[in-house]
């Protein structure tokens, strides 16, 4: 069997066991929501926070994360090691966790709980004011990601000057692209994995190249990466994927609205924003996700595909795009050629062998 063909196995056996970890991953997330309302934990929570929000949501979002702490673990970190693709220690994965914990939670009872009011003093224009709050939000976050979020989990310096680092501005120059700095991102602290990104929005726009990335790979494949991403930004595809997301939540909080009033009857509440019946609330917006996924992936993979053909026409080499494509696939674990059903319903990027086909 050919050294290709190995990993290639070792990929599908990955993949196959990370589908299993989000398949369960799914089925814990509903269970406890199912759990949370029937049960009658969610008027518990209700009782002991006295009708608070934060505090409801700050118990709430606790009891969630200890639900689901074992899978975590086995899915991001045993998992992982079991394939020789994390350099984390335990100790280095513990931090990690109580970083996002205290992120996610603060970000959690903090939005969740701003909806929750808006709900309950603007009952008939709410969904208005909250797709548009969610909107501003999002450009915040896209904001400040590089130069606030990522530097909390990963080391980032400027790509350090040289003949490569000369290579990319030219790249940039020559496609009309003005990228204020190219970043190095400490990825081998934790993955053998490698990858690359165009981040942040206005001034905090950046290139950002994983250090795996920058060792593994020749300048030529580098470039070619850096095209595609080029690519992203000229197609416009960070602000169409802000309209479309926006579109996406307005509709499903108007869906909402309309849902309210038979919401609140059938399950005898107040209002919307009785914290008796938030596990509900999180149950539709779950549920909503889930079927508009299928969507979003699909549009995200058509933005693949054209950063792609981008790339090949600012580096017109079949041969470079072929060989790094197969390296990334190969570093990364990722299966080549996922059954056609999985990649439309789960995948927002393309497979390697069909984005490989496409420039053939």
């Amino acid at each position: 069997m050919s050294k290709y063909k190995v990993v290639e196995s070792r990929a599908k056996r990955y993949q196959r066991e990370k589908n299993l970890f989000f398949l369960a991953d799914l089925f814990l997330n509903l269970a406890f929501l199912f759990f949370a309302q029937f049960s009658g934990l969610a008027a518990h929570l209700k009782s002991w926070s006295r009708g608070n929000v934060f505090p409801y949501l700050a118990g709430f979002y606790l009891l969630l994360v200890i639900v689901g702490l074992p899978l975590r673990f086995w899915s991001s970190h045993l998992h992982e090691k079991q394939h020789a693709l994390s350099r984390q220690t335990l100790a280095g994965w513990i931090g990690d966790e109580i970083k996002k914990l205290f992120l996610s939670g603060g970000f959690f009872i903090l939005v969740t709980g701003a909806l929750l009011v808006i709900i309950q003093v603007f009952p008939r224009t709410w969904w208005i004011i909250a797709a548009f709050g969610w909107l501003f939000l999002t450009l915040f976050v896209s904001r400040i990601l590089p130069t606030v979020l990522i530097p909390i989990f990963y080391r980032l310096k400027p790509l350090p000057d040289g003949p490569l680092k000369e290579r990319l501005e030219n790249l940039c120059k020559k496609c009309g692209l003005n990228i204020p700095r190219i970043d190095e991102i400490a990825f081998s602290q934790k993955t053998v994995k490698a990858n690359a990104a165009l981040v942040g929005i206005g001034k905090s726009r950046r290139i950002i190249l994983g250090d795996t990335l920058l060792s593994h790979f020749t300048d030529e494949e580098i470039e070619m990466v850096v095209a595609h991403e080029v690519g992203h930004q000229i197609h416009r595809h960070i602000p169409k994927n802000f309209v479309f997301n926006f579109c996406v939540v307005f509709g499903g909080f108007f869906l909402l609205y309309l849902l309210s009033r038979t919401i609140v009857i059938a399950f005898q509440a107040e209002h919307l924003a009785d914290l008796a019946i938030f596990p509900i609330l999180a149950l539709l917006g779950f549920i909503g996700g889930l079927a508009i996924l299928p969507a979003q992936n699909a549009v995200s993979r058509l933005m693949e595909y054209e950063a792609d053909r981008y790339a090949i026409r600012t580096i017109p080499s079949k041969e470079i795009f072929r060989s790094m494509m197969q390296k990334l696939a190969s570093r990364n674990l990722s299966d080549p050629e996922p059954p056609a059903w999985l990649e439309f319903l789960l995948h927002d990027h393309p497979s390697i062998a069909n984005r490989i086909k496409r420039i053939a």
